[in-house]
């Protein structure tokens, strides 16, 4: 009879993904105005990822937003319009950088706040900004009389009021 023998290792493969988010406004925020943003993700692992979930809400923040991309060993869309919700790719060491803008409501106060977040099966990464709320208003009166000014009797003027700023 012939011996045979087998033997069985097993191994965990693990993988080293480290993702990286940074989101910074690149404009003033002024209410009527555009705003834009720069959100820049990177894979520092020494692993590649794949369908990594990139998300960046702006319904209800700002409107008639479009975004470029710019991929450094990686890949995914390079543009789109409305909210960022894109799968892509990112080798080792691999970045992508997003360019937004949008309209911010001329009627809008207080703070913006907008969150950005990438994710995947390995990590996760969340950055959010607060910036406040600048106004531009620039008002004008302008007063004329509409009838003749005789002494004694009764004046009428018309009274104008504009903004002309965007806020």
């Amino acid at each position: 009879p012939e011996d045979t023998a087998t033997d069985t290792v097993t191994d965990t493969i693990s993988r080293d993904v480290d993702l990286t988010l940074d989101k910074v406004t690149t404009s003033p925020v002024v209410a009527g105005q555009l705003v834009t943003y720069q959100v820049t993700v990177a894979n520092i692992g020494d692993s590649d990822v794949i369908g990594a979930a990139v998300t960046d809400p702006f319904a209800g923040v700002l409107s008639g937003v479009s975004w470029t991309a710019v991929f450094t060993d990686g890949s995914g869309n390079t543009s789109g319009s409305g909210d960022i919700s894109e799968l892509i790719d990112l080798a080792a060491g691999g970045s992508a950088v997003y360019s937004v803008t949008g309209l911010l409501a001329s009627s809008a106060t207080g703070s913006l706040i907008n969150t950005a977040t990438v994710s995947s099966p390995e990590d996760t990464a969340t950055d959010t900004v607060t910036d406040t709320i600048s106004r531009d208003v620039d008002l004008t009166l302008d007063k004329l009389t509409t009838s003749p000014v005789v002494a004694g009797q009764q004046v009428t003027y018309q009274i104008t009021v504009a903004n002309l700023g965007d806020s």
